[in-house]
């Protein structure tokens, strides 16, 4: 039976993990071994069961259990004697610029792969999915020399994920010249790909989270809700300020926001905006709430989803809002996302970025027209069975099988 790793950082409940579970899971019911290898921190609490073959690998304590490996030991200085040499390389290369980044190229994969080198020397598997530029050059790097194709799958929009001048991402597109697939979630990430050169650029949306709750059938509650992690991408501030726009024709709405938090600087944006909401008098109708396991649960007869982001991939939680017939908002942000699953108007609003007003409007004609409000939650809930996780996997596993 063949093995499928995947490698992120945090293994907590943010969007990476949750995608790569939901894969794995599924991936598993098809006879398949998958590890997820955190290369962060691994949460307290699983936030979701994992199947019998699925396992979440912490990398630190796999490298640390096996330094003292006779093959992981031999294999190192294999790796740092080729880096010497490459190194020395480069003092002939330097004149030559396209051969000098070559080399440079080369010598950060083999280096930044250490951490991860000992699973892959042990393990081996046939396939590796990496998230995120952050991991691509640690897991070709870990991968080097190895029977096992590396698959680099885009976790946001690249314009934004890359923060690059052109000439600073040549490091990571020489990297992506060097996996056997790209995936990306949406036709918008495609195209930038293929207009930079890339022609193994495949196109998979997220999955639905399974056993989501049914759409509500009774009266909703006057309640505006987001669930997402507490970050600068989600312009939080803008879905506040335009509440505040909002509720001076809607007094009796509340706002609750569902907010994850894995790292200081998310602890840090969610502080702030806590302090934004009281210093605008908004404390007793906006509600900053921690992560709930049934969210979903929550938040299903709630009068709307509300989505401020700049930039996402596929959000999670837009496409979970839609699943279970919330009426939703969300911004035309960067990356495509939006527009990759929603029509404005037919199962859904979309708005432009950072426009505090048409925001608040968006959110005025849900709460004003209850008939149309209900048309979006159905087109909205047909979702589910379009990005189903077998669908998804399925497509997946096309792509894995062929490689």
């Amino acid at each position: 039976m063949k093995k499928i790793a995947f490698v992120l950082g945090n293994y907590k409940n943010g969007g990476m993990a949750v995608r790569a579970t939901n894969l794995a899971n599924e991936f598993a019911a098809y006879g398949y071994f998958c590890d997820i290898l955190a290369t962060g921190e691994v949460g307290d609490t699983p936030f979701t069961a994992l199947k019998d073959n699925v396992a979440v690998v912490d990398i630190a304590e796999y490298s640390k259990k096996h330094s003292k490996d006779s093959a992981v030991v031999s294999d190192q200085k294999k790796r740092r004697s080729r880096i010497k040499r490459l190194k020395r390389l480069r003092c002939v290369t330097k004149l030559l610029a396209k051969a000098d980044r070559s080399l440079e190229c080369r010598i950060k994969h083999l280096r930044s792969g250490e951490s991860l080198r000992a699973y892959f020397l042990h393990e081996t598997p046939f396939a590796a999915i990496t998230f995120g530029a952050s991991y691509i050059a640690s897991t070709i790097g870990a991968a080097d020399g190895l029977d096992c194709k590396v698959i680099y799958a885009e976790k946001n929009a690249p314009q934004v994920e890359l923060a690059y001048s052109l000439e600073n991402a040549g490091l990571f597109f020489r990297l992506l010249h060097m996996v056997s697939a790209v995936i990306v979630q949406t036709a918008d990430a495609a195209f930038f790909y293929h207009s930079h050169g890339f022609s193994n650029v495949i196109v998979i949306n997220n999955p639905v989270k399974p056993n989501l709750p049914p759409t509500n059938e009774g009266t909703r509650r006057k309640a505006v809700v987001n669930f997402c992690r507490m970050s600068e991408q989600k312009n939080i501030g803008l879905l506040i300020d335009a509440f505040a726009l909002f509720r001076e024709t809607h007094p009796d709405y509340t706002l609750e926001i569902y907010g994850n938090t894995v790292s200081p600087a998310e602890e840090e944006y969610r502080d702030k905006m806590i302090s934004k909401a009281e210093d605008m008098g908004l404390s007793d109708s906006v509600k900053i709430l921690p992560p709930a396991a049934d969210v979903h649960e929550k938040v299903r007869d709630a009068a709307m989803f509300v989505s401020s982001s700049d930039f996402e991939g596929l959000s999670n939680s837009m496409i979970e809002a839609m699943a279970i017939g919330l009426p939703c908002v969300c911004t035309d942000c960067l990356g495509g996302g939006t527009r990759e699953v929603m029509t404005d108007g037919e199962n859904g609003l979309i708005v432009p970025m950072k426009d505090t007003l048409a925001l608040a409007n968006a959110m005025s004609r849900l709460a004003d027209d209850p008939d149309f409000a209900e048309k979006c939650s159905a087109n909205a809930a047909k979702i589910k069975e379009k990005l189903s996780v077998k669908t998804i996997a399925e497509q997946w596993l096309e792509i894995i099988e062929n490689l």
